[in-house]
């Protein structure tokens, strides 16, 4: 008994430091809008010149944060559940 009560408690309180160590949504998404702005601005003439650089800004900094199979399967509602596996993989991938 006591050992159930203490695997409880180190699973409740384990997982709310884990929680806590994650960012919020919102600061996750000022934080990184802050970032690729600040690095916009001080690479302003260089971005002028090839703007290629903010490809690859935001594919380092920005797209990690996003998982575009689930912002996909939300977009498309019920009709996911009807595309194929390839059309799943292009719809995300686009």
């Amino acid at each position: 008994m006591i050992k159930g009560v203490f695997l409880g408690l180190v699973l409740l309180f384990g997982g709310t430091a884990v929680q806590a160590a994650q960012p919020q949504p919102v600061e996750l998404i000022r934080s990184t809008a802050d970032y690729v702005l600040k690095q916009v601005r001080a690479r302003k003439a260089e971005l002028e010149k090839d703007s290629s650089g903010i490809y690859d800004l935001v594919q380092q900094k920005v797209l990690p944060h996003f998982d575009f199979r689930i912002m996909s399967r939300g977009a498309l509602g019920k009709y996911w559940r009807r595309a194929t596996e390839k059309q799943k993989n292009e719809i995300a991938h686009e």
